[in-house]
């Protein structure tokens, strides 16, 4: 039996945290933004937009604000500012980070992953024909005039992540019902 793959072991991380997500009612998507080296966890989120009425509260870009400050992991010390200056600027010593997202990021999301220089690529589970901005309604990443690349990978355990937001589907319906 092959050992999974980075990319495998961080989305099972970001399902975590969609499961969270639809055991609060929300839309199940998690995120999780990782050292590509290391693996290290940077941020991790999952949608909170019905508890705090906001469209913008999306595991993205919550994720993307934990970058803003220094974390810590458990018992390790302090984590690495990742864009300390007004201009968002990364530390030329600071590691290359990966977006890890059970669904497709949307356009706003992307934006911002394009607005900090570290995030070197993203990787998700289930597209988002409605509103995914890595190739499945829009292309940002390609259509965007920047010098700098982010790298996309997709379809990674793409079966469980579209089952969580499915069963949130189903469980919406029946509520209507």
């Amino acid at each position: 039996m092959a050992l999974p793959s980075p990319e495998e072991l961080w989305m099972r991380m970001a399902i975590k945290e969609a499961e969270a997500a639809l055991a609060e009612g929300e839309v199940p998507v998690g995120a999780v933004i990782v050292e590509a080296e290391s693996g290290r966890v940077r941020g991790r989120a999952h949608h909170q937009m019905a508890a705090l009425k906001d469209p913008t509260a999306r595991a993205v870009m919550i994720a993307l604000t934990q970058l803003a400050s220094p974390l810590e992991d458990e018992g390790e010390g302090e984590g690495v500012a990742v864009f300390p200056g007004r201009g968002g600027a990364a530390d030329a010593n600071a590691p290359a980070l990966v977006v890890v997202a059970t669904q497709e990021p949307c356009v706003m999301s992307v934006g911002a992953v394009l607005l900090i220089p570290g995030v070197t690529r993203i990787v998700y589970g289930a597209r988002d024909p409605e509103f995914g901005a890595c190739g499945s309604a829009v292309d940002l990443l390609r259509n965007v005039k920047t010098k700098r690349s982010v790298h996309v990978a997709g379809g990674v355990l793409e079966g469980p992540c579209r089952d969580l937001l499915q069963r949130h589907a189903l469980s919406k319906k029946a509520k209507r019902n």
